[in-house]
């Protein structure tokens, strides 16, 4: 799995984006800050990429991510790089994988 933080439109919003290998998917999460400090309401904006192959393509990831931020173009070509990376399962990872596949 790679991650990268990446700047977005308010200060006060953490964004995390990459690659998850066992999942085949690109990932983001956006996170309020300012109410996770507060613990008030809903902090964490967008979560992104949490089904197996959710997000092949990280263009639409970047689609979804319009309104709380712009990839920029390295880290796009980081994420694409980390997504060709060779990854063979664990026995576990394949069973839990098997298990998920089947709903």
């Amino acid at each position: 799995m790679s991650q990268y933080f990446i700047a977005g439109f308010e200060d006060h919003h953490q964004i995390i984006i990459g690659w998850d290998q066992p999942m085949r998917t690109f990932f983001v999460s956006v996170v309020d800050t300012v109410a996770e400090e507060k613990e008030e309401g809903e902090y964490v904006l967008l979560w992104l990429g949490t089904k197996y192959d959710e997000y092949k393509d990280i263009n639409d990831l970047a689609i979804s991510l319009a309104d709380y931020a712009i990839i920029p173009d390295d880290i796009i070509i980081q994420c694409q790089q980390d997504a060709l990376v060779s990854f063979s399962p664990t026995p576990l990872q394949q069973l839990t994988e098997d298990v998920f596949h089947e709903n």
